[in-house]
């Protein structure tokens, strides 16, 4: 409640995907676990991908999410474009879109592309709870509690599968 009452937007209060990498296309990946991540020196919750990736778009995720943490915003969005246009029907790819655009502020790109993943097929329910309770959030921050509060709602249906495959 009082992070309503801050003037810069607080940290997602979801984490990166997880940069452990992909053996071939199609190949299941098991992530390593990570040490606490954050952005911005704030810890969020870590999200491991389940979806088979492919092993570009993994480095170049990796690459992004090293971006971010030192503020390379920039750099960030170019190595996410590098890899949806690798493999665009990529959930993951996309959730870290949405992220990046948290980051930067941009609440309403955001929203739509976190909702974007989630219209992905192959999203899983970690993914599906991560992106709406970004949505959630950036909704909040946006000043649209009705909104936010749907999406806290739907967040909740996946919950249980999501705390499950941590």
């Amino acid at each position: 409640l009082l992070g309503a009452c801050t003037t810069t937007p607080p940290a997602p209060i979801v984490g990166p995907a997880s940069s452990a990498p992909a053996t071939e296309r199609g190949a299941t990946r098991t992530p390593a676990r990570e040490a606490a991540p954050s952005i911005d020196g704030a810890p969020v919750a870590s999200v491991k991908p389940v979806y088979e990736s492919h092993p570009a778009a993994v480095r170049l995720l990796a690459a992004a999410r090293d971006a971010v943490a030192t503020g390379r915003y920039d750099s960030a969005g170019a190595k996410i474009d590098q890899a949806i246009r690798i493999d665009s029907a990529d959930p993951w790819v996309w959730h870290e879109l949405a992220r990046l655009r948290f980051v930067q502020g941009e609440f309403g790109q955001a929203v739509a592309t976190a909702r974007r993943s989630n219209a992905l097929s192959g999203a899983p329910a970690q993914l599906l709870y991560a992106n709406l309770n970004l949505i959630a959030e950036a909704e909040r921050l946006r000043g649209n509690e009705a909104a936010s509060a749907q999406a806290l709602r739907d967040a909740q249906r996946y919950e249980s599968d999501a705390v499950r495959s941590d």
